[in-house]
């Protein structure tokens, strides 16, 4: 019995399956299929048994590689991803250089020097702005991506004088759309990198800034991605309570001075937007908790559980208003 065969999309909120309309006549061949949700592609036998990318490339390797380039060939025809081909050549780049990074290894001196300028600046050092496209790129990477873009970035074009492949990478950055570029430093999130990489980066921010490090903990212990600036305003005004005699009273914030001092936590978020670790706009912060689970001081974890706490505490109101008796 024929079947039908090809790439499609998986919503799986709406069941909907899509596939090409080539008919095979082999009962045995299966149907690849993109799931959105995720990102991911995984092969659908005709029992509808799911296989990762990997083993339906094992069990058949020349037509899932036939399947996917008539699926990328049709998104450079597509009018809308002109610059796939560049998109592929950069992420491939990309990958291969958050693998590549060693925090111990002497040749890459000159690239974390870089990055941690970067990280701790905002922005490229005055070496690094001579190349002012590539500062540009490299500056963007950490406003979009966080650390992992950045280093992805930087390490991918890092000699692009010598090195044929940086050349061609960077590139291949050039040629792709604002669009496509900003996707691929927010997908850096997902690479794998070197496990050296967490430590040097905690590391960066522990020598420069601890308070940048406790504001961390304390957003991480909160347990959400967006936090409502406004709270940090509340925390410094005095906490109004009835007193022992019935008496309205108010108390000052019990809590660190890199909280309760306006200067000390403008400074602390400062150092995390920078780091890539939060995004802080007029009314909220929103945080990047896969970055803030690896700041966290582990030494003081009851210390920073105990104040996200004492915070929530704080500026929510202890006692219901009464109204006034007539």
């Amino acid at each position: 019995m024929a079947c039908m065969w090809g790439i499609g999309v998986h919503e799986p909120s709406s069941n909907f399956h899509y596939t090409s309309s080539t008919t095979d006549t082999k009962p045995t061949r299966p149907s690849y299929i993109i799931q959105k949700s995720i990102m991911r592609i995984f092969c659908s036998s005709e029992n509808e048994d799911r296989i990762e990318i990997e083993e339906a490339i094992n069990r058949d390797p020349s037509e899932v590689r036939s399947l996917l380039i008539d699926a990328l060939l049709a998104c450079c025809r597509h009018e809308a991803l002109p610059d796939t081909a560049d998109t592929i050549y950069a992420e491939e780049s990309f990958r291969l250089a958050l693998a590549e990074f060693r925090a111990d290894d002497e040749s890459q001196v000159c690239q974390r020097k870089h990055m941690s300028n970067v990280i701790l600046n905002g922005q490229s050092g005055a070496r690094l702005r001579q190349q002012a496209r590539r500062a540009e790129l490299v500056d963007s990477s950490l406003k979009i991506g966080g650390p992992l873009a950045l280093a992805a970035t930087l390490y991918a074009t890092h000699d692009i004088q010598r090195s044929l492949r940086s050349k061609k990478t960077f590139e291949a950055l050039e040629g792709m759309t604002d669009k496509s570029r900003e996707d691929l430093y927010q997908k850096c999130r997902t690479f794998p990198v070197h496990s050296s990489f967490k430590q040097w980066f905690k590391t960066v921010l522990y020598k420069r800034s601890l308070d940048a490090v406790g504001l961390a903990s304390l957003l991480h212990y909160l347990g959400t991605t967006t936090v409502p600036l406004f709270i940090f305003s509340r925390i410094r005004m005095a906490r109004g309570a009835w007193g022992e005699n019935g008496e309205a009273q108010l108390y000052p914030p019990d809590l660190t001075l890199a909280i309760v001092d306006r200067q000390a936590f403008e400074a602390a978020l400062q150092r995390l937007k920078n780091a890539g670790v939060v995004q802080a706009t007029s009314d909220e912060i929103r945080i990047d908790r896969s970055l803030t689970t690896l700041l966290y001081n582990r030494d003081k974890i009851l210390v920073w559980k105990t104040r996200a706490v004492q915070l929530l505490i704080h500026i929510l109101p202890t006692h219901p208003v009464l109204e006034p008796q007539k």
